[in-house]
């Protein structure tokens, strides 16, 4: 509410506000109330609570009846109302881990509490960031990266709504980002990688196995794999289609795209001999299921690399799910399927691929992504380097001789 006060006038009240618009300059406007002095006291000091509530510091004006509706609307509310409107503007995959954070985590947190979009602080924010890293995730807790999610949803959200003048500045600019926890890769070693291809050999597993360990394909990069995506001419693929898990009106369904993670994703890479081979196999064995499913073969997926022997595509899940089988039945240590990502570079790095390399290979979108990510192979090198050096000083001088 800003401050205001009763001035007389010739013969009539005024009431002037007193504020800071937005660049901290002061302003005192006046508005005619048109009551005598005489007798309207109690009237104009009631106009005057009102003007005072209802003014808008940022237009300079008081409230429409609109303005007014949504100076009581909760920030909760509005959260969910911003992300329908940007529905329509970002990927359906993008919708769907922007609406799990804002419809099942932020806008239940702040409607419970009363807090409006009006008078949200920065305070408020801090303190859903603190519950949420201590008691969200059914009390286990999120991580720091998912609280950044959050920041990220709730920011751009307040952004729009000072753009649009409901609030007098963006309460998250002033809130400390949240802190991602430092995170190591897991990884398989060469010799453990060669044993995993041996167990996957014919299995149905084999090939996303194959692309995960040589290319360092990403899951949903597998899965998106067209045969027109292969040129056995010049012996290269090409990775410009991907394959992700959403839920659809309550339904969990496998969408197909004809884009990338992100612009560096799109990238050509060899093909070996081995890959040709495996790929010839697959080939063949579709069209002998084609031949022996007859009718009940699915043809919607012909386009795609990897199906089943019923022509559906090889779900995301599946991979994921069938990867740690594997590792279980043969006691091979557990790794997420991902890590197979991790894996690639780490050899990489161990044979001296530069990581300005390694990035363009694996897609990153940028080289600090890479960095990160494979800290734990610098960390080895250092390790080598120190024992290297001990084992140099520790050696005994040779005797010095005398020409």
């Amino acid at each position: 509410m800003v401050a205001g006060r009763l001035q007389e006038k010739n013969g009539y009240f005024y009431i002037v506000l007193s504020y800071k618009d937005s660049s901290g300059k002061r302003k005192e406007p006046w508005f005619k109330t048109g009551l005598k002095v005489k007798g309207n006291k109690r009237l104009a000091e009631d106009m005057l609570l009102e003007y005072r509530t209802n003014f808008n510091t940022i237009t300079g004006r008081l409230k429409s009846q609109e303005e007014e509706q949504k100076s009581q609307l909760l920030f909760g509310d509005y959260i969910s109302a911003w992300l329908e409107k940007h529905r329509y503007n970002i990927g359906i995959t993008t919708y769907e881990g922007y609406s799990i954070c804002v419809n099942r985590i932020i806008k239940p947190y702040f409607n419970d509490r009363g807090i409006l979009l009006e008078t949200i602080k920065p305070s408020d924010i801090e303190e859903f960031y603190r519950y949420e890293m201590t008691h969200g995730n059914n009390g286990k807790g999120v991580s720091g990266k998912t609280a950044i999610h959050y920041h990220a949803n709730i920011r751009k959200c307040l952004q729009d709504a000072f753009k649009e003048g409901l609030i007098s500045y963006n309460p998250a600019d002033l809130v400390k980002r949240p802190v991602a926890e430092e995170y190591i890769a897991s990884y398989y070693n060469a010799q453990e990688i060669k044993t995993l291809l041996k167990v996957v050999k014919d299995a149905p597993i084999e090939f996303a196995c194959h692309m995960a360990s040589y290319y360092g394909l990403r899951r949903g990069e597998i899965v998106g794999l067209k045969w027109s995506a292969f040129d056995f001419t010049y012996n290269t693929v090409t990775i410009k289609h991907t394959a992700s898990v959403v839920k659809i009106d309550g339904k969990r369904s496998v969408l197909m795209q004809d884009r990338t993670k992100t612009k560096k994703s799109h990238r050509t890479l060899p093909i070996s001999q081995e890959l040709k081979d495996l790929l010839l196999k697959m080939r063949q064995e579709q069209e002998q299921n084609k031949k022996l499913f007859g009718s009940a073969y699915n043809h919607t997926y012909d386009e795609y690399v990897y199906v089943d022997r019923m022509g559906n595509i090889v779900k995301p899940d599946y991979v994921t799910k069938h990867f740690s089988i594997v590792l279980e039945n043969n006691n091979l240590k557990k790794i997420r399927f991902h890590d197979l990502r991790h894996s690639c570079a780490t050899m990489l790095r161990h044979l001296g691929v530069k990581m300005e390399d390694i990035q363009q290979y694996l897609g990153h979108s940028n080289i600090v992504t890479t960095e990160k990510t494979y800290a734990h192979f610098e960390k080895e090198q250092n390790n080598r380097s120190l024992e290297l050096i001990m084992k140099a000083l520790s050696e005994k001088e040779e005797p010095d001789f005398e020409m």
